[in-house]
């Protein structure tokens, strides 16, 4: 048998794009300046398109959820709603696949100690994911103000992708 070379390749990305910001609750318009990061990742073996492409579509993602969590300079809110909703799915799934880890061990094991120590293990275990989604969204939320430039001049096509 002959050996087949996988080749894992990542792309970063940093863009920073004019963009229309339009508050949905008092209205205020203008265009922003605003900068986001994306990583991609491809699995393939030479194709190194797939790993810039899927780092510009993370970072358009970025970019998209940094526009809506600035706050308003007008009237200081964010349009949040969708962030916190992925949020709040995110945490939902993380610590219920975490709980089901204990339960499933116990009916592997059967009537031992293990499922005590198994459920321990898995509430230590989902804590632990739990703090590390809430503090991935909760930076982006943070790092929302200082993604965002408003008051910027310039024509809304203008983007400047660097690898």
């Amino acid at each position: 048998m002959v050996p087949i070379p996988v080749v894992r390749q990542t792309a970063r990305i940093e863009t920073k794009n004019l963009r229309y910001y339009e508050c949905r609750f008092c209205g205020f318009e203008d265009k922003v300046l605003v900068k986001a990061s994306g990583t991609g990742l491809s699995t393939a073996y030479g194709i190194s398109g797939e790993a810039i492409d899927a780092a510009r579509h993370s970072a358009r993602v970025d970019e998209n959820d940094m526009l809506k969590l600035c706050p308003c300079p007008q009237c200081g809110q964010r349009d949040s709603a969708h962030f916190i909703a992925k949020w709040v799915i995110a945490m939902l799934l993380t610590s219920s696949l975490a709980a089901l880890l204990p339960i499933g061990m116990s009916a592997m094991f059967g009537d031992t100690e293990l499922p005590g120590v198994m459920l321990a293990f898995g509430s230590v275990l989902a804590l632990a994911l739990v703090g590390i989604v809430f503090w991935q969204f909760f930076a982006k939320w943070i790092n929302s103000t200082c993604s965002v430039v408003f008051g910027v001049s310039g024509s809304l096509a203008a983007t400047d992708d660097h690898l």
